[in-house]
């Protein structure tokens, strides 16, 4: 026998309801099976999430270790004019390494990055790309001076093509 949590009364020991009251017995995933099954879909995606990321993180790692692509500044451009989605999936993840003019050196959230356009011509006002890299590096370098840098193709904006864990070659 067990006691009733609604009324106090005296019960059958496999009774999932009270005789006398009415009450439900059952545990609460058994009372709830909807709300249950959200939270265990839920505590699923997270660990999905969470394991996905830190593949991701290792493929970033890895991707940086890489052998550079040498690629010319005014062809990477050109291809992105000419098709982002060809370009971006020939692109995205590779490590790279490309020679530029110096355009802008600055920061946003201590995230130091240099703008460079692919020619030294005075008047270029065509698709450019910018370099995420340290402090020591955004420092080094100077506006209008021809750098080689190496980095991670990220992603492309407007007319930005994004390299992330970029580093100053020369």
């Amino acid at each position: 026998m067990k006691v009733c949590k609604h009324c106090k009364s005296e019960i059958n020991q496999k009774a999932k309801r009270c005789p006398q009251c009415g009450g439900d017995l059952r545990i609460w995933p058994a009372r709830h099976k909807i709300m249950t099954g959200l939270g265990a879909t839920i505590v699923l995606i997270v660990i999905i999430v969470a394991a996905s990321g830190s593949k991701s993180g290792n493929s970033n790692n890895a991707s940086a270790q890489q052998p550079p692509q040498v690629v010319d500044a005014s062809s990477l451009v050109k291809e992105f004019d000419a098709n982002k989605i060809a370009a971006q999936d020939k692109y995205n993840g590779k490590v790279i390494q490309t020679t530029g003019f110096v355009t802008n050196i600055s920061s946003a959230l201590d995230n130091f990055y240099i703008q460079f356009k692919p020619t030294n011509d005075q008047y270029y006002v065509g698709t450019s790309y910018q370099c995420y890299v340290s402090k020591d590096d955004a420092a080094s370098v100077q506006n209008g001076q021809q750098v080689t840098v190496k980095g991670t193709v990220n992603d492309v904006t407007m007319t930005l093509i994004q390299l992330k864990n970029c580093s100053v070659v020369k």
